[in-house]
């Protein structure tokens, strides 16, 4: 059946993708982590259900899915950039600068690169003893 299919996992992701575009967040949400059980090491549901969670506010539960790929040595800049967002809408300074700088070492260059160097600046600033 289905659930045997190489391509299985790819397929729960898409109709979480579009779930998601047509507002059904909560199924949306469950066919990203059925994505995410048939094949744990895929990066892009766990991107999904991360984008999913953070813009419904849900910024703790957002990193979870992330959490073990940032702490793996990914060359993958999407991956430390989605969870610098989130810890950056959350308040966590030292975590967003982290992740914002380790999205910058494989970053392409374009216009969202040149945000996150932006923005990097802004936190890097705040932090800084004669900025308060």
């Amino acid at each position: 059946a289905l659930d045997k299919r190489r391509d299985y996992p790819k397929v729960l992701n898409n109709v979480g993708l579009a779930l998601m575009a047509r507002g059904d967040q909560e199924d949306a949400e469950t066919y990203f982590k059925r994505a995410i059980a048939a094949e744990p090491d895929s990066p892009e549901p766990r991107l999904n259900l991360a984008a999913l969670l953070r813009r419904q506010g849900k910024l703790e539960e957002a990193s979870l899915p992330l959490k073990g790929l940032v702490e793996k040595d990914t060359s993958q800049p999407r991956i430390f950039l989605s969870y610098a967002l989130i810890r950056d809408d959350a308040g966590d300074r030292a975590d967003a600068v982290r992740y914002y700088r380790k999205y910058l070492v494989n970053a392409p260059p374009g216009q969202e690169r040149s945000a996150v160097i932006e923005r990097l600046k802004v936190l890097e600033n705040a932090q800084s003893p004669g900025s308060r």
